[in-house]
């Protein structure tokens, strides 16, 4: 039986493409077809179409939070990569199932978040106007101060690293933000940069960034090399 994280990446496996692979290294390039039916953890009638062998990256879990109004690009592109690399994901629905994006577009969540119990190493929140439900959201803000006690990595871009200096989490933390927010940072240390990382805390500028936001987490996650391979495999010069 497959525990959570496993069931979950084996249902994202099947919307891999077959020329931008996961991972081109080592055993994670090896998957076994099946399809079978389960119910995990409020997720029902998952359809399997791979299973996972040694060497996937499945000990590592993020979870991202959408809210409506969220930026298309600064969510599904790190929550893209970081499946290319092998790294479960897992979208939640701040009020709902179904998320409409800043340019109508609407994504389906996975789970809303008041429905996640499970373990993850990694909080990522996009940016856009719908930052502004999640930086009234009670709720987001206990999970980020709760994964920031715990060192598991906190990640934000565009508007969104506000949330982290609401939550009081980047005092003499070096980040960056979409401009015109560097207010909203609290007491952290400004750089003008793409992407900053300190410690366990990854901020990034906006849409434009995305996939160097993406990129950091998986190598903060799992290492450069992997962040490298997916890097090659998009054809994105890091």
């Amino acid at each position: 039986m497959m525990n959570y994280s496993e069931a979950i990446a084996s249902e994202y496996l099947k919307t891999a493409s077959p020329l931008c692979p996961l991972s081109t290294s080592g055993e994670g390039k090896r998957f076994a077809g099946v399809r079978q039916k389960s119910k995990i953890r409020g997720i029902n009638s998952l359809r399997f179409k791979r299973t996972l062998k040694k060497g996937f990256h499945m000990n590592k879990h993020a979870i991202i939070i959408l809210a409506d109004g969220f930026e298309e690009v600064e969510a599904i592109t790190p929550v893209d990569l970081l499946r290319r690399a092998g790294i479960a994901v897992t979208m939640l629905g701040l009020t709902s199932m179904e998320v409409n994006g800043s340019h109508n577009i609407t994504v389906k969540a996975e789970m809303l978040l008041n429905d996640f119990n499970g373990k993850y190493d990694a909080l990522v929140l996009p940016g856009g106007p719908g930052h502004k439900n999640l930086l009234e959201s009670h709720k987001v803000l206990h999970l980020v101060n709760s994964a920031f006690q715990q060192k598991l990595l906190c990640a934000a871009i565009c508007a969104a690293p506000s949330i982290f200096g609401k939550a009081g989490i980047l005092k003499g933390k070096k980040a960056t933000c979409f401009p015109g927010y560097e207010d909203k940072l609290g007491e952290a240390i400004f750089i003008q940069e793409n992407v900053v990382r300190d410690a366990n805390v990854i901020t990034s500028r906006g849409a434009g960034t995305a996939v160097e936001f993406g990129l950091e987490i998986i190598d903060y996650l799992i290492g450069k090399a992997e962040a490298e391979n997916v890097s090659r495999a998009i054809q994105f010069n890091r």
